[in-house]
């Protein structure tokens, strides 16, 4: 990313200080984006770039390349700042902090998630801005962030197609700078196929929702970061034990069911109640039993399963029950034949 490789050349001519600041809207973002960083950190070419998280609330995970301790981040300030709007405020006015703008030359400034800043909330981010800039000495007449340099990233920023000149509007109002037709990037989204990867089949059968809330801390645990036993989890879903929040998800990408799922939404946005209806009416687990029992032919095809054994034959279902295949699909409904 630009703000990394601007991190590195300032770090090669032995420059200090905050180069890059990272606003979230609510911490679990903040952290998410964190653990990402830290990978990019990892990479050799970027071994001298330093990060810090600085929330409100003391991160669940340790990162290996991003800083999280507070008196660490004041007595060596990091290059890539991820905090989010309310706790930057906090940062421009307490004396404690003031470290960390102590030879601070920020070259970016990235507003994630920048469909929710709009109104009020709009108004009082535009002013922070305004804050930063003039305690890092950027502002200048007519351009109050100065050469920082605005970023605003948000997933539904394009949605709806458009010339995106009300996108634009807005993000001047905001940064106070004009910006090009030029300065909207849209996106290339991913198939299911192309994000899952490839699928794991040797991990365990999913459990039903009731069990995973009972590995996980029992009930409430959704509300209660505290008693969420993340090993007790894995150890259930993915049948490993001692990972962090970020292996278990990209463990998870690799499940056979998350491929299910996503290939049953086909890029339709579904409630949780429209997304247990589709997935009842694929019969989705009766389907995958059918494959993973001997002598039965199944192959994927476009989201759902389709019969390969001769016409006339019989096959096993999940519940014991034995079927004439005299269709080779299974219908949307995923009932055999007359469909």
């Amino acid at each position: 990313m630009p703000a990394l490789d601007h991190c590195r050349r300032q770090k090669a001519l032995g420059r200090r200080g905050v180069k890059a600041v990272l606003l979230y809207p609510m911490n679990a973002l903040a952290t998410d984006q964190a653990g990402r960083i830290g990978e990019y950190l990892a990479q050799p070419e970027s071994a001298q770039v330093t990060a810090g998280l600085y929330i409100g609330d003391k991160p669940d995970t340790d990162f290996r390349r991003v800083m999280t301790r507070r008196e660490e981040m004041r007595q060596a300030p990091p290059d890539v700042l991820i905090t989010n709007y309310k706790m930057l405020d906090l940062l421009l006015q307490r004396a404690e902090d003031r470290p960390l703008w102590e030879g601070a030359d920020p070259a970016y400034v990235v507003l994630d998630e920048f469909h929710t800043y709009d109104g009020a909330q709009g108004t009082d981010v535009a002013m922070l801005l305004r804050r930063l800039a003039s305690e890092v000495g950027a502002s200048k007449p007519e351009r109050p962030l100065g050469a920082i340099c605005p970023v605003a990233t948000s997933a539904t920023l394009g949605e709806g197609g458009g010339d995106g000149s009300g996108i634009l509007a807005v993000a001047e109002q905001v940064f106070g700078v004009p910006f090009g037709p030029d300065s909207v990037i849209g996106e290339e989204r991913l198939s299911a196929d192309d994000f899952v990867g490839d699928i794991d089949y040797e991990l365990p059968e999913p459990p039903d929702p009731k069990e995973v809330i009972d590995v996980s801390g029992g009930p409430g645990v959704e509300s209660d970061p505290d008693r969420l036993d993340l090993d007790g989890l894995a150890w259930r879903l993915l049948g490993r034990r001692g990972m962090d929040a970020f292996q278990i998800g990209r463990l998870l990408r690799k499940h056979d069911f998350t491929h299910g799922v996503l290939a049953l939404l086909n890029g339709d946005p579904l409630d949780e109640w429209g997304l247990r209806d589709r997935m009842a009416r694929f019969g989705y687990a009766w389907a995958r039993t059918a494959r993973e029992t001997r002598g039965s032919h199944w192959r994927r095809c476009r989201g759902s399963w389709r019969c390969c054994r001769p016409r006339g034959t019989r096959s096993p279902t999940s519940a014991g029950l034995v079927r004439c295949c005299t269709s080779r699909r299974i219908c949307g409904s995923g009932r055999w034949g007359g469909c």
